[in-house]
């Protein structure tokens, strides 16, 4: 299936698949069937089904989009188990050129369907990065979710605007010719933006801001690059904890740090030690139950409590550091006492690593995400052990105006103007600027175009955004003046 994909869409769209080879060869998703099996004496498809359903609920429960999007993944991997366990053959569908609408699609669907047949995707469920819209994009197919669909759709006319997420059935000829006139103008605006891609982000009056991604794996890596980032400047290391029954050992985080600083060839890669807790519960940690989780036992309070954690993500990150310009980043910090803590954690790793004989990177750089209250108003004293500092503006709002994040009626809480927040933020940069150091931003705001002119007069050195941002992002500042 990867090589079928691949001949569609190249490696990226081949790497889609590798969600559901991994699953397969995690003994923290496999196992827990073949124990459940063994233990309570089910059929293969009542173990397979329970575990993927406690799993897949586990992803749909968790606030970030990125992480609920992965619960397709699993519902891939379970349906592709029960038909294999039922033996059910699964043939290709030729349609003909068609706008698909369905419940819920996932990659393997796809798979199915020949792309010269597929004008559209439609579905009810799913999420915009979910990998069957990621494969949908790559392969050149509109696709929108969320949507509630029509019972009389069947041979109807219908027209898919992929970008804006709007649906018509039935358009009449003012709407055809108006969406034609707008798929002509994508296709020049795209042709523009590519033309971007390896120009550097410059405003009219000369400002200079680097341009990094967010990114939660490799798979997001290759879209960020072709989308001309300069480095990442978030990679979200608790992805990888998630979903199993154990963490994951040193090697395996090794091996994938190593890839992502040897596919950056030298551009900047900071990793973000795990931020479990919160809303990325893990199972194996056992954790309490919380009232307020957001204010919890989380990121860097798990990993001092428990070093046994951290420790071995710290050794792997140190050993990944020889392959390229790799740099750690400490998410939730809220004290001097913490960040020396952690740079005291990291000495022993090294230390670790030397006596055994293991070639690692010395002198790492190490960064504070600047997430908190606390740490925005220290950041004068932060800095002092800080190698760089890198505003996440999503947590850093919700503790601003004490308004949760994962309250929809606390929506409007806060000030309009941002005053509070774009204070803090500003105090943090200069704080980072007078001991001539570097700031950056990373949260949800880095991509407000809004602010775009308030960060570049700041002299933020750098915005870390999601990979679809970047060349909108980019075209943005250089028409800023």
């Amino acid at each position: 299936m990867a090589e079928e994909a691949a001949g569609w869409g190249g490696r990226e769209a081949g790497e889609i698949f590798s969600a559901c080879r991994l699953l397969f060869s995690d003994p923290a998703y496999m196992g827990r069937i073949q124990d459940m099996i063994r233990r309570e004496q089910v059929s293969a498809e009542y173990g397979v089904f329970s575990v993927s359903e406690a799993l897949f609920q586990e992803f749909c429960s968790m606030e970030e989009e990125y992480l609920r999007a992965r619960s397709a993944d699993i519902r891939d991997a379970e349906l592709r188990l029960l038909r294999l366990l039922g033996d059910e053959a699964e043939g290709e569908v030729s349609p003909g050129p068609c706008i698909l609408f369905a419940e819920e699609l996932l990659p393997g669907d796809l798979l199915k369907l020949s792309p010269k047949d597929l004008l559209a995707v439609v579905t009810r469920q799913g999420s915009s990065l979910s990998h069957a819209a990621i494969l949908a994009r790559t392969m050149g197919i509109p696709a929108v979710t969320g949507i509630d669909l029509p019972q009389e759709a069947e041979g109807r006319l219908a027209a898919v605007e992929g970008d804006a997420g709007f649906v018509w059935l039935e358009p009449d000829q003012e709407k055809l010719s108006s969406l034609r006139k707008k798929q002509a103008e994508s296709a020049r605006e795209t042709e523009e933006l590519l033309a971007l891609k390896d120009l550097p982000a410059v405003s009219k009056s000369g400002r200079r801001i680097r341009l990094y991604a967010n990114i939660g794996g490799l798979s997001d890596l290759k879209e960020a690059l072709s989308r001309g980032a300069e480095g990442v400047g978030l990679f979200r290391t608790e992805f990888l904890y998630l979903g199993r029954t154990a963490p994951p050992g040193e090697e395996e985080q090794f091996q994938i740090y190593r890839a992502a600083a040897e596919a950056l060839r030298g551009k900047p890669l900071i990793l973000r030690t795990f931020d479990i807790g919160a809303d990325k519960q893990v199972s194996y940690l056992q954790q309490e139950r919380e009232e307020n989780p957001a204010m919890g036992y989380r990121g860097i309070r798990i990993g001092l409590d428990r070093p046994e954690l951290l420790k071995p993500q710290l050794r792997a990150a140190l050993r990944a550091g020889l392959y390229g310009n790799l740099s750690i980043m400490y998410p939730m910090i809220t004290s001097i006492r913490e960040l020396s803590g952690l740079r005291r954690l990291l000495r022993e790793a090294e230390e670790e690593l030397l006596q055994e004989g293991l070639p690692f990177r010395k002198g790492i750089r190490q960064g504070v995400m600047i997430e908190t209250p606390a740490a925005a108003v220290t950041a004068d004293l932060l800095i002092r052990e800080a190698d760089f500092f890198s505003i996440g503006t999503n947590d850093l709002t919700q503790y601003t105006y004490a308004a949760d994040r994962q309250n929809h009626r606390l929506a409007g809480c806060g000030d309009p103007s941002r005053e509070a927040l774009l204070r803090l933020i500003r105090y943090t940069v200069k704080a980072a600027h007078k001991a001539g150091k570097e700031a950056a931003v990373c949260g949800e705001l880095a991509a407000d175009r809004s602010l775009t002119g308030f960060f570049l007069e700041l002299g933020i050195d750098e915005l870390s955004v999601s990979p679809g941002m970047l060349l909108p992002l980019r075209k943005g500042i250089r028409e800023e003046a």
